[in-house]
């Protein structure tokens, strides 16, 4: 069975919305600089396993949430 490809940085877009946090913060929270998570965001540089556990526990998620 082929993999589901999910667009991450919509779903983190969500949870920013949600949290009232600007992208400046969350990045703060992930310990990047503001520049890599606008690459991530945009798609220059792909999400890797480490970066998405830092932005949903950083925003209060799981990925293991149906409900992303």
């Amino acid at each position: 069975m082929p993999a589901t490809k999910i667009d991450f940085a919509s779903i983190v877009s969500r949870w920013l919305e949600r949290r009232k946090m600007t992208k400046t913060k969350l990045a703060k929270r992930m310990g990047i600089s503001r520049q890599a998570l606008h690459n991530l965001m945009n798609g220059t540089t792909r999400w890797h396993e480490d970066h998405i556990r830092s932005a949903a526990e950083a925003l209060g998620f799981s990925i293991y949430d149906d409900e992303l």
